[in-house]
Protein backbone atom coordinates (compact mmCIF):
# COMPACT_ATOMS: atom_id res chain seq x y z
CA UNK A 1 0.00 0.00 0.00
CA UNK A 2 1.20 3.47 -1.12
CA UNK A 3 2.37 5.61 2.15
CA UNK A 4 2.94 9.25 2.28
CA UNK A 5 5.88 10.64 2.65
CA UNK A 6 6.45 12.20 5.81
CA UNK A 7 9.57 12.86 8.53
CA UNK A 8 7.75 10.33 10.75
CA UNK A 9 6.93 7.58 7.86
CA UNK A 10 10.23 7.71 6.69
CA UNK A 11 12.62 8.30 9.24
CA UNK A 12 13.96 5.04 9.19
CA UNK A 13 15.07 5.00 5.14
CA UNK A 14 16.66 9.31 5.26
CA UNK A 15 15.14 12.47 5.74
CA UNK A 16 12.92 14.72 4.24
CA UNK A 17 14.52 18.24 2.20
CA UNK A 18 13.65 21.13 4.37
CA UNK A 19 14.30 23.40 1.10
CA UNK A 20 14.19 22.29 -2.84
CA UNK A 21 16.27 20.17 -4.47
CA UNK A 22 18.47 22.58 -6.28
CA UNK A 23 18.38 24.67 -3.02
CA UNK A 24 20.04 21.61 -0.63
CA UNK A 25 22.79 21.15 -3.21
CA UNK A 26 23.67 24.68 -3.64
CA UNK A 27 24.61 25.63 -0.15
CA UNK A 28 25.69 21.92 0.56
CA UNK A 29 29.52 22.41 2.15
CA UNK A 30 30.15 19.44 -0.70
CA UNK A 31 30.42 20.70 -4.38
CA UNK A 32 31.45 17.38 -6.01
CA UNK A 33 27.62 16.30 -6.68
CA UNK A 34 26.40 14.83 -9.35
CA UNK A 35 23.02 15.73 -10.84
CA UNK A 36 21.49 13.38 -13.51
CA UNK A 37 17.39 12.93 -14.30
CA UNK A 38 15.70 9.71 -15.53
CA UNK A 39 12.29 9.75 -17.47
CA UNK A 40 10.40 6.37 -15.93
CA UNK A 41 7.72 4.29 -18.24
CA UNK A 42 7.22 1.05 -16.43
CA UNK A 43 4.77 0.75 -13.61
CA UNK A 44 7.07 -2.68 -12.77
CA UNK A 45 9.26 -3.36 -9.93
CA UNK A 46 11.69 -5.52 -11.45
CA UNK A 47 14.93 -4.38 -9.21
CA UNK A 48 16.10 -2.36 -6.55
CA UNK A 49 19.08 -0.31 -6.07
CA UNK A 50 22.15 0.50 -3.56
CA UNK A 51 24.65 2.71 -2.62
CA UNK A 52 26.74 1.98 0.48
CA UNK A 53 29.33 5.21 0.26
CA UNK A 54 27.11 8.14 -0.26
CA UNK A 55 23.26 9.51 0.27
CA UNK A 56 20.57 9.77 -2.52
CA UNK A 57 18.82 12.48 -3.27
CA UNK A 58 15.89 12.22 -4.93
CA UNK A 59 13.00 14.68 -6.61
CA UNK A 60 9.99 14.13 -8.49
CA UNK A 61 10.13 16.62 -11.91
CA UNK A 62 7.23 15.44 -13.20
CA UNK A 63 4.29 13.29 -13.11
CA UNK A 64 3.47 11.24 -10.06
CA UNK A 65 6.35 8.44 -8.48
CA UNK A 66 6.25 5.74 -6.82
CA UNK A 67 9.15 5.73 -3.73
CA UNK A 68 9.74 1.43 -3.76
CA UNK A 69 12.63 1.23 -0.67
CA UNK A 70 13.78 -1.08 1.84
CA UNK A 71 16.86 -1.93 4.33
CA UNK A 72 17.05 -5.22 3.42
CA UNK A 73 16.98 -7.26 0.46
CA UNK A 74 13.33 -9.21 1.04
CA UNK A 75 10.54 -8.45 -1.08
CA UNK A 76 8.07 -8.93 1.72
CA UNK A 77 10.07 -5.59 3.65
CA UNK A 78 9.78 -3.30 0.66
CA UNK A 79 7.69 -0.18 1.45
CA UNK A 80 6.45 2.18 -1.06
CA UNK A 81 5.78 5.95 -0.68
CA UNK A 82 4.36 8.69 -3.07
CA UNK A 83 7.33 10.76 -3.87
CA UNK A 84 5.81 14.26 -3.88
CA UNK A 85 8.61 16.60 -2.29
CA UNK A 86 12.60 16.04 -2.11
CA UNK A 87 14.18 13.44 -0.06
CA UNK A 88 17.53 11.73 0.97
CA UNK A 89 18.36 8.62 1.00
CA UNK A 90 20.85 6.78 3.58
CA UNK A 91 23.74 4.75 2.02
CA UNK A 92 23.20 1.05 2.18
CA UNK A 93 19.33 1.10 1.67
CA UNK A 94 17.67 -0.99 -1.43
CA UNK A 95 15.54 1.44 -3.63
CA UNK A 96 13.68 2.44 -6.91
CA UNK A 97 11.27 4.64 -8.05
CA UNK A 98 8.53 3.74 -10.84
CA UNK A 99 5.75 5.89 -12.63
CA UNK A 100 2.13 5.81 -10.66
CA UNK A 101 0.70 5.78 -14.20
CA UNK A 102 2.12 6.62 -17.79
CA UNK A 103 5.64 8.07 -17.28
CA UNK A 104 7.56 10.14 -14.05
CA UNK A 105 10.91 12.40 -14.43
CA UNK A 106 13.09 12.16 -11.11
CA UNK A 107 16.46 14.25 -11.10
CA UNK A 108 18.76 11.99 -8.35
CA UNK A 109 21.85 13.54 -6.84
CA UNK A 110 24.72 11.90 -5.54
CA UNK A 111 28.43 12.60 -4.32
CA UNK A 112 31.84 11.59 -6.18
CA UNK A 113 31.76 8.24 -8.36
CA UNK A 114 27.90 7.11 -8.55
CA UNK A 115 28.69 3.66 -7.60
CA UNK A 116 25.55 1.34 -7.28
CA UNK A 117 24.58 -2.14 -6.93
CA UNK A 118 21.58 -3.32 -9.06
CA UNK A 119 19.46 -6.12 -7.85
CA UNK A 120 17.37 -8.22 -9.54
CA UNK A 121 13.85 -9.11 -7.64
CA UNK A 122 12.68 -12.75 -7.87
CA UNK A 123 9.14 -11.41 -9.06
CA UNK A 124 8.48 -8.41 -10.34
CA UNK A 125 5.86 -5.88 -8.12
CA UNK A 126 3.60 -3.30 -9.59
CA UNK A 127 3.75 -1.12 -5.88
CA UNK A 128 0.46 0.67 -7.19
CA UNK A 129 -1.77 -2.26 -6.49
CA UNK A 130 -2.35 -3.48 -2.88
CA UNK A 131 -1.08 -7.04 -3.22
CA UNK A 132 -2.04 -9.53 0.26
CA UNK A 133 1.13 -10.84 1.72
CA UNK A 134 -0.72 -14.05 3.26
CA UNK A 135 -3.92 -15.37 3.00
CA UNK A 136 -6.00 -17.74 5.50
CA UNK A 137 -8.32 -19.92 3.42
CA UNK A 138 -10.17 -21.99 6.16
CA UNK A 139 -10.85 -22.12 9.44
CA UNK A 140 -11.44 -25.57 10.74
CA UNK A 141 -12.48 -24.91 14.33
CA UNK A 142 -13.27 -22.44 16.99
CA UNK A 143 -13.52 -23.25 20.90
CA UNK A 144 -13.43 -21.32 23.82
CA UNK A 145 -12.72 -23.60 26.09
CA UNK A 146 -13.09 -23.81 30.09
CA UNK A 147 -10.76 -26.39 31.83
CA UNK A 148 -10.53 -28.18 35.08
CA UNK A 149 -7.35 -26.88 37.46
CA UNK A 150 -4.63 -29.69 36.77
CA UNK A 151 -5.64 -30.49 33.65
CA UNK A 152 -3.43 -31.98 30.93
CA UNK A 153 -3.57 -32.63 27.42
CA UNK A 154 -1.13 -35.31 25.87
CA UNK A 155 -0.17 -33.19 22.52
CA UNK A 156 -0.45 -33.87 18.96
CA UNK A 157 0.81 -32.15 15.91
CA UNK A 158 -1.05 -31.26 12.60
CA UNK A 159 -0.89 -29.87 8.95
CA UNK A 160 -2.69 -26.59 9.77
CA UNK A 161 -1.73 -23.65 12.05
CA UNK A 162 -3.07 -23.16 15.77
CA UNK A 163 -4.11 -20.57 17.62
CA UNK A 164 -4.26 -20.38 21.34
CA UNK A 165 -5.26 -17.60 23.90
CA UNK A 166 -5.45 -17.41 27.37
CA UNK A 167 -9.08 -15.67 28.38
CA UNK A 168 -8.28 -16.59 32.39
CA UNK A 169 -6.05 -18.19 34.54
CA UNK A 170 -2.16 -19.65 33.60
CA UNK A 171 -1.42 -21.96 30.80
CA UNK A 172 1.69 -23.99 30.24
CA UNK A 173 2.60 -25.79 26.75
CA UNK A 174 5.31 -27.43 25.32
CA UNK A 175 6.62 -27.03 21.50
CA UNK A 176 9.20 -29.56 20.59
CA UNK A 177 10.94 -29.90 24.22
CA UNK A 178 10.76 -25.97 24.73
CA UNK A 179 8.17 -24.91 27.83
CA UNK A 180 6.52 -21.53 27.55
CA UNK A 181 4.20 -20.10 30.10
CA UNK A 182 0.93 -18.13 29.29
CA UNK A 183 -0.58 -15.60 31.21
CA UNK A 184 -4.16 -14.00 31.21
CA UNK A 185 -4.53 -12.18 28.03
CA UNK A 186 -1.46 -13.84 25.98
CA UNK A 187 -1.29 -15.63 22.43
CA UNK A 188 0.68 -18.30 21.00
CA UNK A 189 0.83 -19.70 17.84
CA UNK A 190 1.80 -23.39 16.72
CA UNK A 191 3.34 -23.69 13.48
CA UNK A 192 2.10 -26.91 11.02
CA UNK A 193 3.60 -29.59 12.09
CA UNK A 194 5.11 -28.49 15.42
CA UNK A 195 4.66 -31.05 18.06
CA UNK A 196 2.60 -29.26 21.13
CA UNK A 197 1.04 -30.63 23.96
CA UNK A 198 -1.06 -27.94 26.84
CA UNK A 199 -1.10 -28.42 30.55
CA UNK A 200 -2.38 -26.42 33.97
CA UNK A 201 -0.46 -26.46 37.45
CA UNK A 202 -2.62 -28.77 40.07
CA UNK A 203 -4.02 -25.96 41.68
CA UNK A 204 -4.69 -23.96 38.64
CA UNK A 205 -7.98 -23.75 35.97
CA UNK A 206 -7.72 -22.30 32.91
CA UNK A 207 -10.17 -21.04 30.03
CA UNK A 208 -8.34 -20.08 26.58
CA UNK A 209 -9.52 -19.89 23.00
CA UNK A 210 -8.45 -22.00 20.13
CA UNK A 211 -8.64 -21.49 16.54
CA UNK A 212 -6.78 -24.04 13.87
CA UNK A 213 -6.50 -23.03 10.53
CA UNK A 214 -5.08 -22.86 7.11
CA UNK A 215 -2.62 -20.05 6.03
CA UNK A 216 -0.46 -19.73 3.70
CA UNK A 217 2.36 -17.43 6.02
CA UNK A 218 5.75 -17.66 4.40
CA UNK A 219 7.22 -15.15 7.15
CA UNK A 220 6.02 -18.02 9.79
CA UNK A 221 9.54 -17.33 12.14
CA UNK A 222 7.78 -14.31 13.20
CA UNK A 223 4.78 -16.30 14.89
CA UNK A 224 6.33 -19.50 16.00
CA UNK A 225 7.86 -20.34 18.89
CA UNK A 226 7.16 -17.04 20.83
CA UNK A 227 4.61 -15.70 23.07
CA UNK A 228 2.65 -12.52 22.21
CA UNK A 229 1.10 -10.58 25.37
CA UNK A 230 -2.62 -9.35 24.04
CA UNK A 231 -3.23 -5.46 24.00
CA UNK A 232 -7.07 -4.16 24.01
CA UNK A 233 -7.06 -4.44 19.74
CA UNK A 234 -6.31 -7.36 19.82
CA UNK A 235 -8.71 -8.44 23.01
CA UNK A 236 -11.24 -6.63 20.91
CA UNK A 237 -10.64 -8.65 17.94
CA UNK A 238 -11.45 -12.25 19.73
CA UNK A 239 -14.25 -10.61 21.77
CA UNK A 240 -15.26 -9.71 17.50
CA UNK A 241 -14.32 -13.35 16.57
CA UNK A 242 -16.49 -15.02 19.51
CA UNK A 243 -19.52 -12.75 18.97
CA UNK A 244 -19.71 -13.61 15.21
CA UNK A 245 -19.77 -17.40 15.88
CA UNK A 246 -22.55 -16.69 17.89
CA UNK A 247 -24.22 -14.88 15.91
CA UNK A 248 -23.90 -17.36 12.91
CA UNK A 249 -25.85 -15.18 10.20
CA UNK A 250 -24.78 -13.98 6.64
CA UNK A 251 -21.38 -13.88 5.90
CA UNK A 252 -20.44 -14.64 9.68
CA UNK A 253 -17.53 -17.63 8.32
CA UNK A 254 -15.75 -14.58 5.67
CA UNK A 255 -16.22 -11.85 8.50
CA UNK A 256 -13.94 -14.51 10.96
CA UNK A 257 -11.66 -14.99 8.65
CA UNK A 258 -11.31 -11.26 8.22
CA UNK A 259 -11.04 -10.76 11.81
CA UNK A 260 -8.27 -13.69 12.47
CA UNK A 261 -6.47 -11.95 9.51
CA UNK A 262 -6.29 -9.22 10.99
CA UNK A 263 -5.13 -10.42 14.42
CA UNK A 264 -2.31 -11.91 12.69
CA UNK A 265 -1.28 -8.67 11.02
CA UNK A 266 -1.57 -6.83 14.73
CA UNK A 267 0.75 -9.25 15.97
CA UNK A 268 3.40 -9.47 13.97
CA UNK A 269 2.91 -5.39 12.97
CA UNK A 270 4.22 -5.21 16.45
CA UNK A 271 7.11 -7.66 16.24
CA UNK A 272 8.35 -5.97 12.56
CA UNK A 273 8.68 -2.47 13.99
CA UNK A 274 10.60 -3.56 17.38
CA UNK A 275 12.68 -5.53 15.14
CA UNK A 276 13.61 -2.47 12.54
CA UNK A 277 13.77 0.40 15.04
CA UNK A 278 16.66 -2.14 16.88
CA UNK A 279 18.42 -2.89 13.09
CA UNK A 280 19.37 1.01 13.18
CA UNK A 281 22.04 3.10 13.73
CA UNK A 282 22.57 3.92 17.21
CA UNK A 283 21.54 7.69 16.28
CA UNK A 284 19.06 6.81 14.38
CA UNK A 285 17.60 4.15 16.86
CA UNK A 286 17.52 7.25 19.35
CA UNK A 287 15.80 9.62 17.28
CA UNK A 288 12.37 7.04 16.42
CA UNK A 289 12.68 6.13 20.04
CA UNK A 290 12.04 9.76 20.85
CA UNK A 291 9.25 10.59 17.76
CA UNK A 292 7.56 7.25 19.70
CA UNK A 293 7.91 8.67 22.78
CA UNK A 294 6.47 12.34 21.44
CA UNK A 295 3.91 10.82 19.78
CA UNK A 296 2.79 8.78 23.26
CA UNK A 297 3.11 12.09 25.17
CA UNK A 298 1.04 13.81 22.73
CA UNK A 299 -1.70 11.09 23.07
CA UNK A 300 -1.76 11.66 26.93
CA UNK A 301 -2.06 15.67 27.45
CA UNK A 302 -4.53 15.38 24.69
CA UNK A 303 -6.87 12.55 26.29
CA UNK A 304 -5.59 13.44 29.93
CA UNK A 305 -9.44 13.72 30.74
CA UNK A 306 -10.03 10.19 29.16
CA UNK A 307 -9.13 6.42 31.57
CA UNK A 308 -6.22 5.59 29.87
CA UNK A 309 -4.10 2.63 29.65
CA UNK A 310 -1.09 1.76 28.24
CA UNK A 311 -2.92 -0.99 25.62
CA UNK A 312 -4.34 2.07 24.06
CA UNK A 313 -1.92 4.46 24.30
CA UNK A 314 -0.04 2.05 22.58
CA UNK A 315 -2.56 1.00 19.55
CA UNK A 316 -2.54 4.84 18.67
CA UNK A 317 1.17 4.50 17.30
CA UNK A 318 1.37 1.82 16.90
CA UNK A 319 3.74 -0.89 18.67
CA UNK A 320 3.50 -3.24 21.89
CA UNK A 321 2.40 -2.18 24.98
CA UNK A 322 5.62 -3.56 26.82
CA UNK A 323 7.93 -2.09 24.53
CA UNK A 324 6.42 1.28 24.63
CA UNK A 325 6.43 1.29 28.67
CA UNK A 326 10.16 0.41 28.26
CA UNK A 327 10.82 3.09 25.77
CA UNK A 328 8.75 5.36 28.24
CA UNK A 329 10.78 4.55 30.98
CA UNK A 330 13.85 4.68 29.23
CA UNK A 331 13.35 7.99 27.64
CA UNK A 332 11.51 9.99 30.72
CA UNK A 333 12.98 7.96 34.05
CA UNK A 334 8.99 7.36 34.43
CA UNK A 335 6.50 4.62 33.69
CA UNK A 336 3.50 5.63 31.97
CA UNK A 337 1.11 5.57 34.78
CA UNK A 338 3.47 7.38 37.04
CA UNK A 339 3.30 10.04 34.68
CA UNK A 340 -0.07 10.47 33.89
CA UNK A 341 -0.75 9.90 37.64
CA UNK A 342 1.16 13.10 38.04
CA UNK A 343 0.34 15.06 35.01
CA UNK A 344 -3.50 14.99 36.64
CA UNK A 345 -2.29 15.60 39.89
CA UNK A 346 -0.87 18.76 38.15
CA UNK A 347 -3.92 19.51 36.10
CA UNK A 348 -6.35 19.11 39.10
CA UNK A 349 -3.93 21.75 41.09
CA UNK A 350 -4.55 24.40 38.13
CA UNK A 351 -8.14 23.64 38.24
CA UNK A 352 -8.14 24.00 41.77
CA UNK A 353 -6.62 27.46 41.57
CA UNK A 354 -7.91 28.62 38.33
CA UNK A 355 -11.56 27.28 37.79
CA UNK A 356 -14.95 27.17 38.94
CA UNK A 357 -15.20 23.44 39.16
CA UNK A 358 -15.93 21.85 42.19
CA UNK A 359 -13.81 18.95 43.52
CA UNK A 360 -16.14 15.96 42.31
CA UNK A 361 -16.24 17.59 38.57
CA UNK A 362 -12.41 18.14 38.45
CA UNK A 363 -12.42 14.17 39.35
CA UNK A 364 -14.68 13.53 36.79
CA UNK A 365 -12.64 15.92 34.54
CA UNK A 366 -9.44 13.74 34.89
CA UNK A 367 -10.81 10.64 34.63
CA UNK A 368 -11.02 9.24 37.79
CA UNK A 369 -12.76 6.31 38.62
CA UNK A 370 -14.56 8.47 41.99
CA UNK A 371 -13.66 11.79 43.75
CA UNK A 372 -12.81 9.65 47.18
CA UNK A 373 -10.07 7.82 44.96
CA UNK A 374 -9.05 11.37 43.78
CA UNK A 375 -9.01 13.06 46.82
CA UNK A 376 -6.75 9.81 48.40
CA UNK A 377 -4.54 10.31 45.31
CA UNK A 378 -4.16 13.68 45.95
CA UNK A 379 -3.53 14.05 49.87
CA UNK A 380 -1.26 10.97 49.33
CA UNK A 381 1.02 12.98 46.54
CA UNK A 382 0.77 16.33 47.91
CA UNK A 383 0.49 16.51 51.67
CA UNK A 384 -2.95 17.61 52.05
CA UNK A 385 -6.30 17.21 50.85
CA UNK A 386 -7.98 18.95 47.85
CA UNK A 387 -10.38 20.70 49.75
CA UNK A 388 -7.79 22.29 52.29
CA UNK A 389 -5.51 23.19 49.06
CA UNK A 390 -8.69 25.06 48.13
CA UNK A 391 -9.38 26.94 50.79
CA UNK A 392 -5.74 27.33 51.31
CA UNK A 393 -5.15 29.47 48.09
CA UNK A 394 -8.40 31.70 48.51
CA UNK A 395 -7.64 33.27 51.89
Amino acid sequence: MIQNLNGVTFHPYGSILSESFSHTIQTSTHKNWNIQEYSLSSPKLLYLYQVEQSCVLIDIVQGIGLLCISSTVETSEIQVFLLDKPISINPGLFFNVVPLYGTCTISVAHLGKYDKKKLTLPNELVPSVINPKFSIEKIHTLFYQEKERGFHFKGEKHHFWELTYVDRGMLKTTIEGEVYSLAQGDFILYAPNQYHNQWADDNVSVCFVTITFDMEFKDSHFLANRVFHGNVETKNLLHEILQEKNRNTYYSDDLIICYVKELIIKLVRDLRLESTIHKLSTDMQSNVENVIVSQALDFIHENIHLKLTVSNIASTIPISSSYLSTLFKKNTGHTLMEYINQLRLNKSKEYLRTSSYTITEIADLLGYSSVHYFSKQFKDYYGISPTVYARSIQQ
